[in-house]
């Protein structure tokens, strides 16, 4: 079965000015989508501090998604996204055989 992750940045918390950077990225919040192929999805969502900008500072206005899902993922390291991608397992797997449902009444 095909399963689909998908990282999105919601949004960024930035310091305004730091030194002579601007708009320099301190926090991410992120949410991780997870959909199975026969359509069972869920979703997490997050943040992850960052480190202090580097020497390759990029302007806020430059930087790309594709980059930015690699700061956070380097961020959370190895262990945590796994943790992460198993916690969404675990509601897929709670969504596909759940405990209790909800039924309506038997008189209506």
């Amino acid at each position: 079965m095909t399963i689909t992750y998908t990282w999105r940045i919601e949004n960024m918390e930035v310091a305004p000015h730091e030194g002579e950077k601007t708009d320099v990225i301190k926090a991410l919040h992120w949410r991780l989508i997870v959909v199975e192929g026969d359509g069972y999805r869920s979703d997490i969502y997050g943040d992850a501090p960052l480190g202090p900008a580097g020497e390759e500072f990029i302007p806020f206005a430059e930087i790309e998604e594709d980059a930015v899902i690699g700061w956070l993922l380097a961020s959370l390291g190895t262990a945590q996204v796994a943790n992460v991608q198993e916690i969404v397992a675990e509601r897929i797997a709670q969504a596909r055989t759940p405990k209790v449902v909800t039924r309506s009444v038997p008189w209506a």
